[in-house]
């Protein structure tokens, strides 16, 4: 089974001529760097920060495209440590 593309999620999500917007607001310092919202979002914008390192010792992740952002909330609800809130618009 193929992976989706953006261009793919978008469509999905498209209601009318208006794609789902959202903004994901990291809180870096209580990252922990499991990686596992990296996992789930379904248009690849989430990464581990590899250039930053958080007062706890690991890389934390973040968003490397803002406007991408559909607000899906995937990366907020499989994060263990409630580092992630979604703003949808």
């Amino acid at each position: 089974m193929e992976k989706n593309t953006n261009s793919d999620y978008e469509s999905i999500i498209r209601g009318g001529s208006k794609v789902a917007k959202g903004k994901a607001i990291f809180n870096e310092d209580i990252c922990k760097g499991c990686e596992l919202c990296t996992t789930v979002c379904p248009v690849n914008i989430v990464a581990m920060q590899k250039d930053k390192i958080n007062v706890k010792g690991y890389h934390p992740s973040g968003l490397t495209d803002e406007e991408k952002c559909v607000g899906c909330t995937n990366c907020a609800l499989i994060c263990p440590d409630c580092v992630i809130t979604v703003e949808r618009y």
